[in-house]
């Protein structure tokens, strides 16, 4: 049995025993009863006091002095206000007074300090109706013990409602056979109601949103005769746009075998559930940051054991063993030696010194050579975390960016070298196209020697021409703007016709080397479709350099077609490339870098050119070679057959120009004066235009079968005025002429209607040929 019981047990049997006294006070009760009543007061445990209407102690009944806060010796013949405190003693006489008044019993209960003790009582008055005086009966009770236990069961209950507010608890008690169902009052707090609003079933199912109602319902019943324990999660409704989530956990208990009641314990977890969900949501967060770095993260302890690891799936390739295998290993377990013994030693500096250690390693996985980058921080007491990170593709950066800074080195020097080798070569054409120039001035030449010096003019000047067509063409090709001009074409005539030019090279230099030339031998293929020009510019340059670094011997040139493609192959017996110079010699402002550097002069572009051509018509081109034994340069492009009808003979003669007249649109004189002789010789009319807007009006005053129509011209420029003569004429051939000849110019020429392109200096024979195929087919 508990104090509290024991204690209330205890309190009854007290009432029973005062309600037995007071009826023995209350009657007639003869002389040789009043002994035994006053036995029976003695025998009480508490204290009877004998007082009258103004609170003065008459008499003390009780053997247990102990009791008594006072002697009793003091008390007597004292009021209340002499020995209680004033708020106790005002409390008595207001008993006192209500008696008098009602002529009814009454109780109070008060407070004493005793011994520095805090003591409660209990006292009933009542009034002595045996004698004619006012005299009153006070018993006191010590409900001190009573007090404390209540006041602890007032605690409890008290901290219990606050736990259920703060828990945002309440609970209920849901009777099946009648269907009514009690709620604690926190029930109120839990629903938003007012307090003073009673919550039965139907206000608490009305509170529950629909399907959740229906759920409860039918989860009770289908519940009742299966498992007694039972929860459920539902949402309230409270306000509008507002779903408060509360958990239900209820017990079944059974009366005779049959479902009796409900008891349950409500949760309002909307708080829990939201930060639930905010868990969630940041541990997703930190996955997916984690999936996101580019790291593995381990963590140690001081022996270098395995506690824990992240890495992302697309680094388990990076790793030296299975990810399942790494946690409870040491490091020499899983890692190579050497790799282990460093990762010991610096969790051992980090242990002891608490440093930080950042190192560098590689190793062989897969059988490549990945490289990493480790940082190590103390994590906790003997424990340290590592982040690893794969650095293979930073160090191949860094190689990377070591080369090309060694090739724009290389670059910068190869630079240097050709715009001091350019000057040079510009300067020495220069100078015998300038000196030789002034000398033909002079009268007292004779004409053979005049001749010859023309000669020289006319090939410094060819060289010069070369030059500049070597820097336009690697522009073009760098960026990607030169474009090809296809036509049909006998590829036979054009190598008989470089056989002819380089042979007659060799004769003027006098050199002991022979040229055997192999054409195409199978007549159907010697018609293609490609651009001639391009074509001989890259069988050019490998003659002319052939020819250049040959002093004795032979040059074969030879042709052919095989599986589709059209093969040539240039073979000298010269000074060779040596091999470091090989493996560069197609780079631009590369040469080989030797004695005969000293001897034979070059920007290197010449095979830089070659190559790009080459590649831009769909082939490719290499070299053999060795030091003092020749080079065998050989390259292919696809073979792309003409579409006309093969055509047999040579091509026919020039014809007469007499009675063609040409449109000259130049507004410089030097260069009108020049296209002026080379037409006058060919007994062609022409007239002079120096503006735009002049050609405009002398195609329509004069009779005009072409135009040299100059780009650079003042008021209206070449494609302006082109475009315009277009619309007067469309059938007018127009062929433009620029001393640009940069990429673009000829596109931009024929976008506005040109139908041909030359650039300055005009050679007389290209044009010529244009003028031929205008005014002569």
């Amino acid at each position: 049995m508990s104090k509290e019981e024991k204690l209330q047990q205890r309190i009854e049997r007290l009432e029973l025993e005062n309600r037995r006294l007071r009826k023995i006070l209350n009657s007639d009760t003869p002389e040789n009863k009043i002994g035994y009543l006053e036995a029976i007061i003695h025998s009480l445990p508490d204290i009877v006091f004998l007082i009258d209407e103004k609170g003065t102690y008459l008499d003390i009944l009780t053997e247990r002095s102990s009791l008594l806060f006072k002697e009793a010796s003091f008390l007597l013949g004292k009021t209340f206000r002499q020995v209680l405190p004033t708020e106790v003693a005002e409390l008595a006489e207001k008993a006192i007074d209500e008696i008098l008044q009602n002529n009814k019993p009454t109780t109070i209960e008060y407070k004493l300090v005793l011994n520095n003790e805090e003591k409660w009582f209990e006292g009933r008055i009542s009034r002595v109706r045996a004698t004619n005086s006012l005299m009153f009966v006070f018993v006191v009770v010590d409900i001190t013990e009573r007090k404390n236990m209540s006041q602890t069961l007032e605690n409890r209950r008290h901290h219990l409602r606050k736990a259920q507010e703060i828990a945002k608890m309440a609970y209920f008690q849901w009777d099946l056979s009648t269907g009514q169902v009690v709620f604690s009052h926190e029930m109120n707090t839990l629903l938003v109601l007012p307090s003073n609003v009673h919550i039965d079933r139907d206000l608490f199912l009305k509170q529950v949103v629909a399907t959740d109602r229906k759920q409860i319902l039918q989860g009770i019943e289908r519940q009742i005769n299966t498992d007694p324990y039972f929860v459920y999660e539902y949402h309230i409704a409270n306000k509008p746009g507002e779903l408060r989530t509360h958990l239900m956990h209820c017990e079944l208990h059974k009366r005779d075998a049959m479902p009796g009641v409900v008891f349950g314990v409500v949760q309002d977890v909307t708080d829990i559930r939201a930060l639930e969900t905010d868990h969630m949501r940041k541990t997703e967060e930190r996955q997916a940051m984690l999936q996101a770095i580019p790291d593995m993260i381990f963590i140690q302890d001081s022996e270098g054991v395995f506690i824990d690891f992240y890495a992302s799936e697309t680094h388990y390739d990076r790793m030296f063993v299975e990810p399942d295998d790494v946690i409870g290993k040491k490091g020499i377990e899983i890692l190579p030696p050497d790799i282990a013994s460093q990762n010991l030693n610096y969790i051992r500096k980090i242990v002891n010194n608490n440093q930080y250690i950042n190192y560098e390693y590689s190793s062989l996985i897969g059988g490549r050579t990945v490289f990493f980058e480790a940082r190590m921080v103390p994590a906790g007491k003997s424990r340290v975390l590592s982040i690893v990170r794969d650095i293979t593709a930073k160090k191949q950066a860094e190689d990377e960016l070591m080369k090309a800074k060694l090739m724009a080195e290389e670059s910068d020097r190869l630079k240097s070298e050709f715009l001091a080798n350019m000057s040079h070569e510009v300067r020495t054409p220069m100078n015998g196209i300038i000196g030789f120039a002034e000398l033909l001035l002079q009268d007292d030449i004779p004409y053979d020697e005049r001749i010859e010096y023309f000669n020289i003019i006319e090939k410094n000047n060819y060289q010069l021409l070369q030059l500049i067509d070597d820097i336009v063409d690697v522009s073009k090709i760098e960026t990607n703007l030169l474009n090809l001009v296809f036509i049909d074409f006998n590829i036979n005539d054009l190598i008989h016709q470089l056989e002819q030019t380089y042979q007659k090279e060799i004769d003027m230099a006098d050199k002991a080397v022979a040229l055997n030339v192999q054409p195409i031998l199978n007549n159907a293929d010697v018609w293609i479709n490609g651009d001639k020009g391009r074509l001989m510019q890259v069988i050019e340059n490998l003659l002319s350099n052939a020819v250049k670094f040959t002093e004795k011997g032979q040059i074969d040139v030879t042709a052919r077609v095989e599986n589709r493609n059209l093969i040539f192959q240039i073979k000298d017996t010269g000074i060779g490339i040596p091999d470091m110079a090989r493996k560069r010699i197609f780079e631009r402002f590369s040469r080989a870098n030797n004695l005969a550097d000293k001897i034979y002069r070059g920007t290197g572009l010449g095979l830089a050119v070659t190559k790009g051509l080459v590649e831009l018509m769909g082939g490719q081109i290499s070299v053999q070679s060795e030091e003092g034994a020749g080079s065998s340069f050989t390259f292919f492009i696809p073979h792309k057959k003409a579409d006309a009808i093969l055509k047999k003979g040579k091509e026919s003669a020039w014809r007469a120009f007499s009675g063609r007249n040409i449109l000259i649109v130049e507004d410089e004189d030097t260069s009108y004066h020049y296209l002026a002789s080379i037409l006058k010789r060919q007994n062609i009319g022409y007239i002079r235009a120096q503006t735009g807007y002049e050609a405009i009006e002398k195609v329509k005053t004069e009779p005009v079968d072409l135009i040299l129509m100059d780009i650079q011209l003042p008021e209206l420029n070449g494609y302006d005025a082109a475009r315009y003569i277009k619309k007067l004429a469309p059938d007018l051939p127009i062929i433009a002429q620029t001393a640009f000849a940069l990429s673009g110019d000829e596109e931009k020429a024929r976008d506005a209607g040109c139908d041909d392109y030359v650039a300055k200096p005009i050679s007389s024979t290209q044009l010529l040929e244009k003028l031929k195929h205008f005014l002569l087919t």
